[in-house]
């Protein structure tokens, strides 16, 4: 994209879409799932994008490597699309109902590491979801998960912990009728 003669960017073509009129008047918030790596669609994707969520496993491993994501959406923030920011980081598949005392160990240092990678304070959300056959049975089925599901309130509650981290501009209205896209 760089070298072409073009006044167009191909990496906010995605944004501007999200930005028509006839695409922001029926939908309060459009979400996209990006794999862990950046790749043409996830450059677009966070060129479109106002906020990231980072779900991380509790594990050594994944919570080592937040910061240099935390780096490389910095850079992309300052460099790329100014809107960007960090809503927060969410422990997923964790253990057990209750985070492990390893994995509240490693959130909480996460905390002072994330800051200082990003240069402004990354929240932890309180929601986790834990690991359950619930999840998978639901993803090999390729459906939603429904209310009468154990992990369907830890969802709900993610999602009202979401909501409640919008600016109020952003915050969706209830309005009869509103679509529902599951992607």
């Amino acid at each position: 994209w760089q070298l072409r003669d073009s006044t167009r960017d191909p990496r906010f073509l995605l944004r501007k879409e999200l930005h028509l009129k006839r695409i922001s008047n029926d939908y309060d918030i459009v979400l996209m799932d990006c794999p862990p790596i950046f790749n043409v669609c996830c450059v677009n994707a966070l060129a479109a994008s106002d906020y990231v969520l980072a779900p991380i496993l509790a594990s050594k491993q994944s919570t080592i490597r937040v910061p240099a994501l935390l780096k490389r959406l910095k850079e992309f923030r300052d460099n790329m699309n100014a809107d960007l920011h960090v809503m927060g980081i969410i422990a997923n598949r964790t253990w057990r109902t209750e985070l492990t005392h390893d994995e509240q160990n490693r959130l909480s240092a996460l905390a002072d590491i994330s800051r200082d990678a990003y240069g402004t304070a990354v929240p932890l959300f309180e929601t986790f979801i834990r690991n359950s056959p619930e999840i998978r049975v639901a993803e090999d089925e390729h459906r939603p998960l429904t209310s009468t599901e154990g992990t369907y309130d830890l969802f709900v509650e993610l999602a009202n912990e979401v909501v409640s981290n919008l600016p109020n501009f952003c915050v969706p209205s209830p309005v009869a009728g509103a679509k529902e896209v599951v992607a």
